[in-house]
């Protein structure tokens, strides 16, 4: 055997457990561990001078690989919801279609559908027999009983219309042909959308965030997305807006032409949201709901309690019966039970939102059931833990990557001590229990 070989044989637990980590399932872990050997067997190096640190960093370099690709295929799996264990080809183009271009598309669509709706029957009637049937003017003015140059009238009438709805979707402005139609358009069209924008404006900021969800028509796009235990999950939306969903999380998100709506089912989301005056952002969760413009905020749902931290801008948390609360920058807001946002006491600083982005969590004498509870979602392996012990105050900063490790120490400075299940899982209790 050679000593590469004999090396990984001595150091399998611990791969293991470095490959646990890194996954988060230990079948997983054994199963890419077992590739490692394979794939050093297949090679069979002899570094020079055959020296124990080369040897284990050679092993250690292609498990850390292996993870990593495993990671990649999951995570394009559970990007569109198809679950972790979906792998697909690297060489194999994906054939779902780009979410913010599909739902341009279904706009540009719905711009033109409503410009052909607005207009006379024998119009349309014309414009879509013509392009789409082929048939011919002459043929069309017969049918109608008109003559050809009605007919000739009509189509430009419409070509009009889908014209000027496919530039007025674009945000570009438009030419019109004559100079006493850019007079008329300039004095009654101009005066009529400035009006109508700031009326649908003011309704909608007087409205409460019940009342525009009510009243908001059929979406345009939707899509949920969720995550796994020891799993992230990043999605830019069709606007712009940028998620990143935490382990063990849900979300629902919705387009449509007047509003973008999301709902939290489970977990935690972090959203950086494009801000657009013509579009209100309502994310909700469970009793409550989050309205927001153009900012960076998270927002923690657990079975009925919330948590908002603010990261920068500014937000509007309400409930259903109204009452609602504004958060800024540097602003965190727990409630708990339901709790009325106006009562719910001054909020609090908070000086880094969402620190699980990037590997960390921090608890400042939190309920340790509050603190295993979260933590469980990096981990494959069961926990539990008895009333007395989830009643202790605990106050940390937990790397992730090092999760196990914090665990194992958790017992020795609170008077504590895990116990293995029949499951596998651990159980945390008091000594004396």
């Amino acid at each position: 055997m050679s000593a590469l070989l004999l090396g990984f044989e001595q150091s399998y637990q611990n791969l293991l457990r470095f490959l646990t980590r890194r996954v988060g399932c230990t079948e997983t872990a054994r199963e890419l561990a077992h590739e490692t050997w394979l794939r050093v067997a297949e090679a069979a190096p002899e570094l020079p001078g055959s020296v124990p640190e080369q040897q284990r960093a050679y092993l250690y370099a292609v498990a850390h690989h292996l993870a990593l690709d495993h990671l990649r295929r999951r995570q394009r799996g559970s990007r569109y919801g198809l679950g972790s264990e979906t792998e697909e080809p690297a060489d194999v183009p994906d054939p779902r279609p780009d979410l913010e271009r599909s739902l341009s598309l279904r706009q540009a669509v719905g711009a033109v559908e409503r410009a052909l709706d607005g207009l006379p029957a024998r119009c349309r009637e014309i414009l879509l027999a013509h392009r789409l049937d082929g048939l011919a003017q002459e043929e069309l003015a017969r049918r109608h009983g008109v003559s050809v140059k009605t007919v000739e009238r009509d189509m430009s009438q419409a070509m009009d219309a889908v014209h000027g709805a496919l530039l007025h979707w674009r945000g570009e402005p438009r030419t019109p042909r004559r100079r006493r139609q850019a007079l008329s358009g300039l004095l009654g069209g101009s005066a009529l959308l400035l009006a109508g924008g700031l009326g649908w404006r003011q309704w909608r900021a007087e409205r409460s965030d019940s009342e525009l969800l009510a009243a908001v028509g059929p979406a345009l796009a939707e899509h949920h997305l969720f995550t796994q235990r020891a799993q992230f999950l990043d999605q830019r939306l069709p606007d712009g807006s940028e998620l990143r969903l935490d382990a063990d999380s849900e979300l629902h998100w919705r387009w449509h032409a007047g509003l973008r709506q999301a709902r939290l089912v489970r977990g935690n989301v972090y959203l950086s949201v494009q801000p657009d005056a013509q579009r209100p952002f309502i994310i909700q969760a469970g009793a409550y709901s989050v309205r927001v413009l153009g900012t960076a905020f998270e927002l923690g749902l657990e079975g009925v309690d919330l948590r908002v931290a603010v990261e920068h801008g500014r937000v509007r948390l309400s409930q259903v019966n109204g009452d609602h609360r504004e958060l800024r920058g540097g602003e965190q807001l727990r409630l708990r039970d339901r709790q009325s946002p106006g009562q719910a006491g001054p909020s609090e600083a908070v000086r880094t939102v969402a620190p699980w982005r990037k590997g960390w969590l921090e608890f400042q004498a939190r309920p340790l059931d509050e603190v295993l509870g979260r933590l469980s979602r990096y981990l494959a392996r069961p926990l539990s833990w008895s009333p007395e012990a989830g009643r202790q105050r605990v106050s940390a900063r937990v790397h992730l990557p090092h999760l196990q490790e914090w665990l194992r120490l958790l017992p020795t400075s609170h008077g504590l001590l895990w116990r293995t299940r029949p499951d596998g899982g651990w159980h945390l209790a008091l000594r004396e229990d």
